[in-house]
């Protein structure tokens, strides 16, 4: 039976996206997992938008008119500066990079400061191109770290902040200093 199953050909479930891939049926669900024809999402949980890959552009149009999200454009290797989140709510920021890839920029307040964590958003997350993020903030702490893909679908990732911003630190101009890094293999 296995083998009967193992060579079966199946359309990928993305191909009304654009995939013309025809695979085995036993590597459907790990194929679908890669595909970079998928979905992506809006992390907002009242909000039903999805967008088909490759539209980076257009989600990011969505989170800057919709939900009112800063937005700023990137080049890999350079820093550029975000203004932190001070108390409240938690607030993301919108990163769009040379090579259109679109970045969240995720921070929440906490009691000790703020958290900050960087996601790339595309369907094909387990894919190259790789990235890291370096931060720095006021020159007296900083953070590298490998640089994770979602495609939203399940929200904003709540699991993994990368980087603590100390509460002495913020204050009403705070800013950090973020620069990003694409990971050629």
């Amino acid at each position: 039976m296995e083998k009967v199953l193992g060579s079966m050909q199946v359309p990928c479930s993305h191909a009304k996206y654009g995939c013309t891939l025809m695979i085995s049926y036993c590597q459907r669900q790990d194929h679908e997992a890669t595909c970079p024809h998928g979905l992506c999402f809006c992390p907002e949980s009242s909000c039903g938008f999805s967008e088909r890959s490759p539209a980076p552009a257009v989600l990011l149009d969505h989170f800057v008119a919709a939900h009112g999200c800063p937005s700023t454009k990137f080049r890999y290797g350079t820093h550029f500066y975000i203004d932190v989140v001070q108390g409240g709510e938690e607030k993301i920021h919108a990163l769009s990079s040379e090579d259109e890839h679109l970045f969240l920029l995720n921070m929440a307040p906490e009691p000790s400061g703020c958290v900050v964590s960087v996601f790339c958003v595309r369907p094909d997350r387990d894919t190259d191109p790789k990235f890291s993020t370096w931060k720095n903030s006021c020159h007296t702490q900083s953070s590298e770290f490998q640089v994770p893909s979602t495609t939203l679908s399940d929200g904003i990732p709540r699991d993994s902040f990368m980087f603590n911003v100390p509460k002495f630190y913020l204050r009403e101009d705070s800013k950090i200093c973020v620069t990003i890094y694409k990971i050629l293999a």
